[in-house]
């Protein structure tokens, strides 16, 4: 199965959407996945609209999904020269987004209130659309995290084998909780 939603807000509201939840058959290839993803959004016509794709970290999620740009900044990615260097914002020109504040003070940071102006700025300089599911990735961390601490291990399985244990019979389960 393949799971899409969509998530926005209207007004201060924020609303969640079922798009999609549909059977894949054969193997889930990133074609496959990449093919499902275009039918739905091409359907509901939000193809412009998107502004982030959370999915997990798998293989066929990575291949299918990461080369996906928002359209225009295509060329942001065609020899990023900053990669693996310490880049200051504030030696560059930033035609995109002009200062939005009239406020001429000395002060390092300013708050700015939040108006369609600096909506319509962040959104149209968000390059890639793709973002890995922070729960996933907080996930296999952690995961990482016990692998390499051996003497947390044994206690981690136990207490696995007994939570396994409790879904498995009621009355071990009461007597847990008690």
């Amino acid at each position: 199965y393949i799971g899409i939603t969509l998530h926005t807000f209207v007004g201060d509201d924020l609303k969640s959407h079922l798009l999609s939840f549909a059977p894949l058959k054969g193997h889930h290839t990133a074609d496959v996945l990449l093919a499902e993803f275009e039918k739905v959004i091409n359907y509901y016509r939000i193809e412009k609209k998107l502004v982030r794709l959370i999915t997990d970290n798998t293989s066929n999620n990575l291949k299918a999904f990461n080369h996906i740009l928002l359209p225009g900044f295509e060329s942001y990615f065609e020899n990023d020269e900053y990669d693996n260097e310490e880049y200051d914002l504030t030696e560059h020109e930033n035609d995109d987004c002009e200062e939005i504040s009239d406020d001429n003070s000395d002060d390092k940071f300013q708050l700015v209130p939040l108006d369609e102006e600096i909506i319509q700025c962040v959104s149209e300089n968000l390059e890639l659309l793709r973002l890995p599911c922070f729960v996933h990735t907080s996930q296999l961390v952690v995961n990482d995290g016990i692998k390499h601490a051996a003497n947390a291990t044994a206690a981690l399985i136990k207490v696995a084998k007994i939570a396994k244990f409790s879904h498995s019979s009621t009355l071990f389960a009461e007597e847990l909780e008690n």
